[in-house]
């Protein structure tokens, strides 16, 4: 199958965003060995100039996804500040490989009539109506010391990705005669988020049976039972940690070890109904309803 996109644009956006980081700042040992690392291969001649850098690069972990996290950070900086189309088409560009890889990973070309080339077009629009939903300041979870992590540009815009591409070809078996899941009796454009609901609570049902910690299931079957009230919505997407911990009796530590193994399921979940949600009469005056955990 042929690429929808050109893997050289990708590697000279790249190029030129790692150029301008070092423009701004040329101090190599301003950047971590993972950055170092990865731009090596535009700056050969950096193992000439200090041998040192280079050891301790290759040293640091393989993944380039905190070299990815740079880079990308620095290019959707770039769109905020200038929102010109130039910078907007330089993100969305390196934008592509995440976009491939989350379609790959989730094997939704293979089950949907939609192809691969279809799917990859819908969720660049997505890309492109997210840019500005993004919050480098959020704060999403805090250490036992109380030192923040902030929201990352590939964390959220893989969660995004996940969700809305479920969302599609959700929607689109739904409405297939072809497709396993059908609904014959409206012809109109159908709900999707019951169904991504419906899978989320089994999901979640699955972790409480077989999560081999119990604080970890205890957490699971605590969020089964918070999305089934407008209530449970309205606190989890306001206070996901605080009400993770007061309903469901753990610690924060807990909540960390859960987050780290199934984040990107509950987190991508939230997201995809947060702007559903954010509409309802639900969100704009909750009931007065104490939720309790089982």
């Amino acid at each position: 199958m042929n690429s929808p996109y050109n893997k050289l644009d990708v590697l000279e956006v790249e190029r030129r965003a790692i150029a301008n980081m070092l423009a701004v700042n040329p101090d190599l040992y301003a950047y971590s060995p993972e950055f170092i690392r990865y731009a090596s291969r535009y700056y050969p001649e950096w193992s000439a100039e200090d041998t040192k850098i280079v050891a301790v690069a290759q040293l640091c972990s393989d993944t380039p996804i905190y070299f990815w996290e740079v880079v990308g950070h620095h290019l959707w900086s770039r769109w905020n500040s200038t929102r010109s189309q130039a910078d907007s088409d330089a993100f969305v560009t390196y934008m592509f490989p995440v976009i491939e890889g989350v379609i790959f990973r989730s094997g939704q070309h293979l089950k949907s009539k939609l192809g691969f080339d279809e799917l990859f077009q819908e969720l660049v629009l997505v890309i492109l109506a997210k840019m500005g939903k993004f919050d480098p300041n959020r704060v999403v979870s805090r250490d036992k010391a109380g030192t923040p992590t902030y929201a990352r540009v590939f964390s959220y815009f893989n969660h995004i990705l996940f969700w809305q591409l479920i969302t599609v070809t959700t929607a689109h078996a739904s409405k297939n005669p072809d497709m396993d899941v059908v609904d014959a009796d409206h012809d109109s454009d159908v709900d999707v988020m019951p169904w991504v609901t419906t899978e989320f609570h089994l999901a979640l049902q699955d972790l409480a049976k077989t999560a081999v910690e119990a604080p970890l299931r205890r957490i699971a079957s605590c969020l089964d039972s918070l999305v089934n009230t407008d209530a449970g919505m309205v606190s989890l997407l306001a206070h996901p940690i605080t009400t993770l911990r007061s309903k469901a009796g753990v610690d924060m530590s807990e909540i960390t070890a859960f987050y780290a193994e199934h984040g990107r399921l509950v987190f991508g979940y939230l997201d995809a109904l947060r702007d559903t949600w954010t509409r309802t009469t639900a969100i704009k005056n909750p009931a007065p309803v104490e939720v309790h955990c089982a």
